[in-house]
């Protein structure tokens, strides 16, 4: 994730800018909220950092006020002297200078020493947040919210109540939108002011959707939001593997070719793949190979009571009202609601010109750059009311802790330093013309051939 946090006994350390630092006390009184910082423990966390706060000086005051461990070095950590640590893969900060290093992969500066990202976030500070009169960029989207809630409750209403078709499909959209428009921005902090109901409105991704807000952090934020498209390291790229090819260096398989085919079914199925992960990641307190060090008590039971009160309403209620005929609407709702969710997530990052292969020189030096040069953004504030913002996801992925309603008005000015900086902006005018480029590259992923992994 950049540079992360640690467990020693019963203190909760995390590393920021070469720093560890014991947030134990702390962990209750972050303004972000514990589940956010808990992110953090036993890994190094400095993406995270600079990337989640947009008035830094009032971030880097508070954190040089915590307890720091000076008598530890971040190669002790990586050997786990004190106790289980999550190493950044190819940090060499990491690494004793006397160990052979084969390739060292982490070679960009991180948010808070590029100039790119801080000419942005010092602009969006100036133009857009000091002129609304804030202070910082969470919350204020009351409009947005309220509107998705009495949706998906009107939706749940008549799903359980009349388990036809068109109601499954209703419920469907309304956990997509959740997905997309609610839990997505409470899970990022960016909901509301409150980390409380940040926290509450995060569990429509285990309530709606069917998902769990526990596992869906530690994928997006530590291991997506830190290294996009990255192969190895980003879970969209490689969870999906070897169904999915989603990056050339990935060995080419003789279905691939038929990729394009059966994406739309694959998108389908993202329910009962969820699910899996869900459980597997739970018990086994690892989401692939990004630990969960700092998971606490609440978050257990978070995790525990969201599957219990999704299957209740969403399958068990019906099954006893309707009987057979709603295990058949259930299929359908999840399998439209999971195909909504899947195209959408992944149409903005799954396109010819976002794979690193086609990245500018040196993109691969500074981490906002490639950011940049990973995503796309397409659409606009129609298209952000019914996506959460997901559409502007070049402007979200340099400030994921933003109140998604901001993107639209930031827009113009990540533009505008894209462009001093000659840094290639991505955006196409909808969701047909950047689904169309999807569509070509999955044709593509299905016959190029295997690239070399250093390539």
């Amino acid at each position: 994730m950049g540079k992360g946090a640690f467990k020693e006994g019963e203190k909760k350390l995390t590393v920021i800018r070469g720093k560890i630092y014991d947030v134990s006390d702390f962990v209750k009184h972050h303004p972000g909220g514990e589940q956010l910082l808990s992110l953090a423990v036993s890994r190094d966390a400095t993406i995270m950092f600079e990337s989640y706060h947009m008035r830094d000086e009032v971030a880097l005051k508070k954190l040089e006020s915590l307890p720091q461990v000076k008598n530890m070095s971040l190669v002790d950590l990586a050997k786990g002297v004190a106790g289980e640590f999550d190493t950044p893969p190819g940090n060499p900060e990491y690494i004793e200078k006397s160990d052979k290093v084969v390739a060292v992969d982490e070679k960009w500066i991180t948010p808070g020493d590029s100039s790119l990202y801080k000419n942005i976030r010092d602009r969006v500070r100036n133009e857009v947040l000091a002129k609304d009169g804030r202070k910082q960029g969470r919350g204020f989207i009351v409009r947005d919210a309220a509107c998705v809630i009495a949706y998906y409750l009107l939706s749940l209403y008549l799903y359980t109540c009349y388990a036809t078709w068109w109601s499954a499909l209703m419920l469907g959209w309304a956990g997509a939108w959740v997905g997309f428009a609610l839990q997505h921005t409470a899970n990022h902090g960016g909901l509301t002011l409150s980390p409380f109901w940040n926290q509450l409105w995060g569990l429509g991704d285990d309530l709606a959707c069917g998902g769990s807000s526990l596992i869906w952090r530690y994928h997006h934020h530590v291991s997506h939001h830190a290294y996009t498209n990255v192969l190895d390291k980003d879970m969209d790229v490689y969870s999906s593997f070897p169904l999915m090819r989603f990056d050339i260096r990935q060995e080419r398989k003789w279905f691939h070719k038929f990729q394009v085919i059966y994406a739309p079914l694959s998108f389908s199925l993202l329910y009962w793949s969820v699910q899996w992960q869900d459980w597997e990641s739970f018990l086994k307190r690892s989401v692939y190979d990004v630990k969960m060090l700092g998971l606490s008590d609440q978050e257990k039971t978070q995790f525990v009571v969201g599957k219990f009160l999704h299957y209740l309403t969403s399958l068990v209620i019906p099954f006893c009202i309707h009987g057979v005929s709603s295990l058949y609407m259930f299929c359908l709702y999840v399998s439209f609601g999971g195909f909504c969710l899947s195209w959408l997530f992944i149409v903005s990052h799954n396109i010819e010109e976002t794979k690193p292969s086609n990245l500018s020189p040196g993109a691969d030096r500074d981490w906002a750059q490639w950011q940049i040069e990973t995503t796309a953004t397409w659409g606009g504030p129609i298209a952000s009311f019914f996506t959460g913002g997901l559409n502007y996801q070049i402007e979200h992925h340099l400030f994921p802790g933003l109140a998604h309603n901001l993107y639209q008005r930031i827009q113009g000015i990540v533009q505008q330093e894209c462009k001093k900086a000659k840094v290639p902006y991505h955006s196409y005018p909808d969701i047909f013309s950047i689904s169309k480029k999807l569509y070509d590259f999955l044709i593509h992923m299905g016959t190029a051939p295997t690239a070399s992994k250093t390539d």
